[in-house]
């Protein structure tokens, strides 16, 4: 079988004594030394015709300090893994994670025998620092002291003091991924811009590519790869202002939005800036929209995918067509009031629009303030590209939204709470904070009227 090849490559660190390892440094840098003493003695004789002892002492002296210069100049560069090697040499240590045996020497020639002691068993650990992270490999050797590689995010989070990102359990290696470049909240100004201010104070904008939406200062969500959302919180979490940052943001992608909210909250406020029958809450007008999305969905089917127009790996971006996006708030609460034949018939157009729907470039985006199986299936649950939750939430509410049983810790603030992007090879959700809209000082229904506008809806 196939050796597995590890997630990343770094630096080693082992508890074993490495006197070579040590002596070829020592040489290295005696190597460095004598080139550039060579080189300034060579320059030197260029410009001095005597050969005296002067002539011998400058180049030396010259030769030294650019050598030192190197030697901090390096060491500078590096601290900062030379800290988190030193503290994976004390974590190896402190917590006992290698085998050390005592040796006798040859008896000296007053008949003495000496003892030392020596590393014969050490697990090793691989670091790196790339792209803002932390990445921590522990190599899984068979050994019982790497068995409990698999449960160390607490020990390394307390060592490091860092947020862990993400853990990757392999056959033969345990990844930890914490951040050091933390993801930025997106703070949303007036005409829809997006900003995060530096810690040197400077504004960065960031503006969306095509098929995809800004998260925060960090992440992009490829909607058009990685379809269909949920999103569910509580009452004061930021779903309401989240959502309403995914419509502006859809809006500014030229889609047709359309809006369910089957309890004529926040969210039917939008019937005011939006078109005619873009926004339903009966039951009645939520399924006629479904049907209306899904019979769109099918006319783009019949012409681009059974048609003439077809092309061989071609979706809804390569035929320039614009996206389709329902937004169905409170998918509870609809079920709860509707007739059980009205609520088969959108439920039969909102499977049809997730399992079919990425290609011709139609999307849903579902919100909930209670994650169940009866409001989200699980089957349409694993089928979200994108799952949100916003404020604290029951274990159980956690497993329904990212399907399993993570450890969460308490989130505090509105917009802040987890986020999972299916495909993107993440292994557990992360933290996240919503991005912020300023409702004293940003006019929502202004934007988004505006970019209606725009579209020409």
């Amino acid at each position: 079988m196939a050796k597995e090849r590890n997630m990343t490559k770094g630096k080693k660190v082992t508890l074993y004594n490495t006197p070579i390892k040590n002596a070829m440094k020592k040489i290295m840098w005696f190597s460095i030394f004598v080139g550039i003493f060579i080189f300034c003695f060579y320059v030197s004789a260029i410009f001095s015709r005597n050969t005296t002892e002067t002539d011998v002492i400058m180049p030396f002296i010259i030769a030294l300090i650019i050598h030192l210069g190197i030697y901090i100049y390096i060491k500078y560069r590096n601290r900062d893994l030379r800290r988190i090697e030193k503290k994976l040499n004390w974590f190896i240590y402190s917590n006992n994670l290698y085998t050390e045996e005592t040796f006798e020497r040859a008896p000296d020639k007053d008949g003495k025998v000496k003892r030392y002691k020596k590393v014969i068993y050490s697990v090793t650990i691989f670091y790196r620092i790339h792209g803002g992270r932390l990445y921590i490999e522990c190599a899984k050797d068979g050994n019982k002291k790497s068995s409990n590689f698999d449960n160390l995010e607490d020990e390394f989070t307390a060592l490091f003091g860092l947020d862990l990102e993400d853990v990757k359990n392999g056959n033969n290696y345990v990844l930890y991924v914490f951040t050091i470049d933390k993801e930025r909240r997106l703070n949303v100004t007036r005409n829809g811009q997006k900003q995060v201010i530096t810690e040197n104070g400077v504004a960065d904008y960031y503006a969306n590519q095509l098929g995809s939406l800004t998260l925060n200062s960090h992440v992009e969500w490829e909607y058009s790869k990685l379809p269909h959302a949920l999103i569910a919180g509580n009452t004061g979490g930021g779903k309401t202002f989240f959502i309403n940052y995914l419509v502006m943001e859809f809006l500014k992608d030229q889609a047709e939005v359309f809006v369910c909210d089957a309890k004529m909250s926040d969210l039917y406020a939008l019937k005011r800036v939006m078109p005619d029958k873009h926004v339903a809450s009966t039951e009645g007008q939520i399924a006629q929209v479904m049907r209306l999305a899904n019979e769109k969905m099918e006319e783009r089917y019949a012409k681009y995918i059974e048609g003439e127009e077809f092309k061989y790996g071609y979706d809804y971006l390569d035929h320039n067509l614009s996206p389709i996006v329902v937004f169905f708030d409170e998918i509870g609460a609809f079920k709860a009031i509707a007739d059980k034949k009205v609520a088969e018939e959108v439920n039969k157009y909102m499977r049809n629009i997730i399992l079919k729907g990425r290609q011709m470039g139609v999307f849903m985006i579902l919100s909930t303030q209670q994650p169940n199986a009866d409001n989200i299936p699980t089957e349409i649950r694993d089928m979200m590209g994108l799952r949100v939750s916003l404020g604290n939430m029951s274990k159980q509410g956690y497993t329904m939204i990212f399907g399993d049983n993570y450890d969460l810790k308490t989130v505090d603030g509105k917009g802040h709470g987890y986020y999972f992007i299916d495909g993107l090879g993440w292994e557990r959700p992360r933290e996240y904070f919503a991005p912020f809209i300023d409702k004293y000082n940003v006019d929502l229904l202004s934007e988004i009227e505006n970019l209606v506008k725009a579209n020409g809806m």
